[in-house]
């Protein structure tokens, strides 16, 4: 069965999703950076690695997908989700 989860991005930014789960987006939940995902509930997890940039910080030259961007602080911190 498919759901959207929602999964907190703490520090180590490593998140087990089920196989084969397509991200939706990032965003700010009270101050919390989350992560939304439709899954599927039967399938097996795997461990997922992020990153996070901040508007203006150094960056690799591949610094993986693209998730989304959430903004922290009203505005005055942005940051950039991409998955390895």
């Amino acid at each position: 069965m498919k759901v959207i989860f929602k999964y907190p991005l703490d520090g180590s930014l490593r998140v087990s999703l089920p196989v084969g789960a397509k991200i939706l987006t990032v965003g700010n939940q009270r101050e919390e950076l989350m992560l939304w995902a439709e899954v599927d509930t039967t399938a097996s997890s795997e461990m997922r690695q992020f990153r996070v940039y901040g508007t203006g910080d150094p960056m690799p030259d591949d610094p993986g997908t693209w998730v989304g961007t959430a903004l922290f602080m009203q505005g005055a911190v942005v940051w950039h989700l991409y998955v390895q």
